[in-house]
């Protein structure tokens, strides 16, 4: 369990480089209309920058993938999803083990699986 007194951190140029930022902003803050941000500066240093706020916009912030002409960014945003599926393939059962749940759940909000209420009132899973 975390030890509160030696937290440790990821570089930032890991986290973006290895696909955490781009799947924490593709699957989460974009559909809400959010994006962390990360700036890189001149000597390749990178650090977090803030939080775009493009909430005022129901469609929410995208890659644009479905346009892009780019094989080599979309092979690269692919290569970054599939890592990052695969680490939390490799960490569920050892979590769930440890822990009792994968995602921490929250009393009267609901377990480990993940619900979205659809537009009806109806849910989405």
């Amino acid at each position: 369990m975390l030890d509160s007194n030696k937290i440790k951190r990821i570089d930032i140029n890991e986290f973006r480089t290895l696909g955490y930022l781009q799947e924490v902003n593709r699957q989460f803050l974009h559909p809400l209309g959010l994006a962390l941000e990360v700036i890189v500066g001149f000597n390749g240093t990178a650090m977090l920058g803030g939080v775009w706020d493009y909430r005022d916009d129901p469609s929410g912030i995208v890659y644009g993938i479905s346009d892009e002409k780019d094989d080599v960014r979309i092979k690269a945003m692919k290569e970054k999803a599939l890592y990052i599926n695969q680490q939390l393939l490799d960490r569920s059962a050892d979590r769930q083990s440890n822990c009792g749940f994968i995602i921490e759940p929250i009393p009267g909000v609901g377990g480990n699986e993940t619900v979205y209420p659809d537009r009806e009132g109806g849910q989405l899973h």
